[in-house]
């Protein structure tokens, strides 16, 4: 099921025409050759520009957005690996949920915060870790 999606995902993105295919298509119709003999300053070369900038600006946003699903498909698909792993190494539930959030803050980098997430993530592994050599002895 997971296949479907990331390849109905793929097949979205792929529908949308990048920059260079947008331009190829222009450029067969005629129209940045009646563009480029117009000033740069006329209305309609000016409403042109707008025009394309708030294309891109959609098309990045869905990109974007496509993106950002397969990154949490992904990771989710990972963290289920890494749950398996740590049952087996002997973490109980309460300990694989302090991991999963040092996983998960790990995994999401906010530039701004990333410092002091590592920190916290560090923190959250090093419990975890603790009440499991606490359990063990």
């Amino acid at each position: 099921m997971e296949e479907q999606t990331t390849q109905a995902q793929k097949t979205e993105t792929q529908a949308i025409p990048n920059r260079r295919e947008r331009r190829y298509r222009l450029k067969q119709q005629g129209v940045l050759k009646y563009l480029s003999k117009k000033n740069f300053l006329d209305p309609i070369r000016a409403n042109f520009r707008a025009e394309n900038m708030k294309t891109g600006e959609k098309i990045q946003s869905i990109r974007r957005e496509a993106i950002d699903k397969q990154l949490e498909a992904d990771f989710m698909i990972k963290l289920e690996s890494m749950k398996e792993t740590w049952y087996e190494i002997g973490y109980n539930s309460k300990e694989i949920e302090l991991l999963e959030e040092a996983a998960a803050i790990h995994f999401a980098k906010d530039k701004s915060t990333w410092k002091d997430d590592k920190k916290e993530a560090k923190e959250l592994r090093k419990k975890a870790k603790d009440s499991l050599a606490s359990r063990k002895q």
